[in-house]
């Protein structure tokens, strides 16, 4: 009677094919999901950018969206005016952002044109803050400088050395207001 098993040079033969499937689909398989991570967080970025550009475009008078404006909108405050919901889960990564360290810079270039970026961590949210105050002088015009109005207002911030800012306000018909 002859025996019906498999020889060794078979199950090598098996095992070796086996090895080079494993060796060409596993860098393919982490390599996929490591984009699909990049894909999930920058889809989660673009969906607190938005909630920041609505908070922006729901107030004109806080946030006029003149060229050359910075803003800093905390998370805590997005979840306050209901632009998002708490906790704010970091999907990729474990864990919720801290909504009270975390703020969102919205640079208003030419055009009207708006950069984000995520500032996490107090040292960061504090450099943000800054910004408003110590890069140069600011002038914001209300309403905008698209429409005429007779009750224009500018307000102009002067940068301190301290990190202070003397603010002047002026009117249209030349009063000046502190």
């Amino acid at each position: 009677m002859k025996n019906k098993g498999f020889t060794l040079a078979e199950l090598l033969g098996v095992v070796v094919i086996i090895s080079l499937l494993l060796l060409i689909m596993v860098p393919l398989i982490i390599n996929g999901v490591q984009n699909r991570e990049g894909d999930v967080n920058e889809a989660q970025q673009n969906i607190i950018y938005d909630a920041a550009n609505q908070l922006i475009d729901d107030d004109p008078d806080q946030y006029p969206e003149n060229s050359g404006d910075i803003y800093c909108i905390s998370l805590r405050e997005l979840v306050n005016d209901g632009k998002l919901v708490d906790p704010v889960k970091k999907i990729v990564s474990t864990g919720n952002y801290d909504l009270d360290n975390t703020s969102i810079e919205v640079r208003v270039t030419n055009n009207k044109v708006k950069s984000y970026k995520i500032r996490e961590g107090e040292s960061e949210v504090n450099k943000c803050n800054k910004n408003d105050n110590t890069e140069a002088i600011k002038i914001i015009t209300t309403p905008s400088n698209d429409v005429w109005s007779q009750t224009k207002k500018v307000k102009i911030i002067y940068p301190n050395i301290e990190g202070e800012a003397y603010t002047h306000y002026y009117s249209i018909d030349g009063t000046e207001k502190n």
